[in-house]
């Protein structure tokens, strides 16, 4: 029989791992909101219940960058960009996956080239180009 509790402390030790792996990388991505005028502090989450770390801005189309752990057991990251728009209850998205299945080194390496692509993505991006999610 496995004993839950070294488990549930093992997954603990991991998320904690995950977690100093992203704060290196908090301040290239606090460099990289000023730089682009993002005005939006850094969000420090959990993402299903896994860290990840948010650059959120924009109005009326709302658009955040997420990097966030990918897989907690093999500590892979992925990076995404996310717009959305709610109209008189409606939701409308729209979202893409720049990158995932990156080791810690290549994140480190690759983070710059992966948020220049989340921006030009959400720039391209009109509110013709969101699909309804959500109706009422």
């Amino acid at each position: 029989m496995r004993d839950i509790r070294v488990e549930h402390r093992g997954e603990r030790d991991l998320i904690a791992r995950a977690e100093a792996w992203l704060k290196e990388l908090d301040a290239e991505l606090l460099k990289f909101s000023r730089e682009n005028g993002l005005f939006s502090a850094l969000k420090r989450g959990q993402q299903d219940p896994l860290p990840s770390r948010t650059l959120t801005w924009g109005l009326p189309i709302q658009k955040y960058i997420i990097v966030a752990v990918d897989d907690l057991y093999v500590l892979t990251f992925k990076v995404e960009v996310r717009a959305w728009l709610d109209d008189y209850g409606m939701r409308y998205s729209r979202s893409n996956t720049v990158a995932r299945g990156m080791s810690a080194e290549e994140l480190n390496s690759m983070l710059l080239p992966c948020l220049e692509e989340c921006m030009a993505l959400s720039n391209s991006w009109s509110q013709n180009d969101l699909l309804l999610v959500r109706n009422g």
